[in-house]
């Protein structure tokens, strides 16, 4: 996991695919539990649905630069 400093916020990326997997199905376990659409859980979760599709596939959002 690298750490990106932004201030008084730290940004954690995860460049693992065997972690990103495993926070997918952690991410799709929940929505599914709490009934709820990907569009109503990216609401919540202040991201676009298909930032949400990509986390749940385990495929990180954010690329190393």
């Amino acid at each position: 996991m690298e750490s990106i400093d932004k201030g008084n916020v730290t940004l954690k990326l995860l460049l693992d695919p065997d972690q990103c997997l495993m926070y997918g199905s952690f991410i799709r376990a929940s929505r599914t539990v709490l009934g709820l659409s990907q569009e109503e859980f990216a609401q919540i979760l202040g991201v676009t649905r298909s930032t949400l599709v990509r986390l749940e596939n385990g495929v990180a959002p954010l690329k190393k630069s």
